[in-house]
């Protein structure tokens, strides 16, 4: 189901994830400045989903999932930690950083699926040659 539109999508297992599903649209970003908590869940949702359609398995509980990421890029799993470190009583600062990560792993994600962080990264490990 596209979290977006709410429209039934079946995605082949190949596709990248819809670049229009990152997680900082205007529309999102409105809504969470009224409701930062529900905001964050949102968001939260939309990562899970992403990282579904990446080839990530589905998973049950945050420590699996965080475990998967953490397998494939110990930056994502750092991420999306982040969000899982929010309490009842965190202050809007948390909330900002936790709204942050999850927006830069869903860049991550986006990038990982169309292979453009992977290219840039070949050619950075790459030593170059005089010639």
């Amino acid at each position: 189901m596209d979290l977006l539109s709410g429209k039934r999508v079946t995605p082949s297992s190949n596709a990248p994830p819809p670049a229009r599903a990152a997680v900082g649209t205007r529309a999102g970003s409105a809504r969470s400045g009224a409701r930062p908590r529900g905001g964050l869940a949102s968001r939260k949702r939309v990562v899970e989903e992403m990282t579904r359609r990446v080839g990530y398995p589905a998973r049950l509980t945050d420590k699996e999932r965080m475990d998967d990421l953490a397998s494939v890029d110990r930056r994502h799993a750092d991420r999306y930690r982040t969000g899982l470190g929010l309490k009842a009583d965190s202050t809007t600062e948390e909330m900002r950083r936790t709204l942050r990560s999850y927006l830069d792993l869903a860049r991550d994600l986006l990038d990982r699926g169309t292979g453009a962080s992977s290219a840039a990264v070949e050619a950075e490990s790459r030593p170059e040659i005089a010639g």
